[in-house]
């Protein structure tokens, strides 16, 4: 039992990491660190043609992407609901242990041949140029580099950093 405690443990630690680097995935751009499409436009200086093979790749592959993420995060309740029960079923702990592992897998998998199919579709001087655009992250917009909002208003994953408000410590109406 203690084994399974550890190896579940274990593996949330590493799709809480996969889950925060998949917020890279804006409706924007392409993900895992790919500009949006309007940035790759202007500074690759693509034709039409590569414009729109980019955007049916990226399209596609975010339809990909949405639909194993949401097939992990169900496991992940599934994994969740079964290591609360009093009595935990080993055997259902493992399987779900390692369906989320393949999950994490097909997901790394769909980054990875989407990068290598913008590579096909790039010229040499073009694939350079990404390279550079993508370690310079000139593109990312926001604070430190991030793209968009983030959650709360303060500090902290969960923001709070504006406090509870004037009435918090008023009593409240019976």
């Amino acid at each position: 039992m203690k084994k399974s405690v550890l190896k579940v443990l274990s593996l949330l630690v590493v799709l809480s990491f996969f889950a925060g680097s998949s917020y890279a995935f804006g409706p924007k751009g392409g993900g895992f660190d790919f500009p949006p499409i309007g940035v790759l436009v202007k500074e690759l200086k693509l034709t039409p043609e590569q414009k729109d093979q980019l955007i049916d790749l990226f399209n596609q592959t975010q339809k990909e992407l949405i639909k194993t993420r949401a097939e992990m995060r169900i496991a992940m309740i599934d994994l969740r609901s079964e290591m609360m029960k009093e009595k935990p079923d080993e055997k259902v702990i493992d399987n779900l242990i390692d369906k989320i592992g393949e999950y994490t897998k097909k997901l790394t998998g769909i980054r990875v041949s989407r990068h290598l199919e913008v590579k096909k579709i790039l010229t040499p001087e073009q694939q350079e140029k990404l390279r550079e655009l993508i370690l310079s992250k000139k593109w990312r917009k926001g604070p430190r580099g991030r793209r968009g909002f983030r959650r709360g208003m303060g500090h902290g994953r969960f923001g709070g950093g504006m406090g509870a408000g004037p009435n918090f410590s008023e009593e409240l109406p019976e």
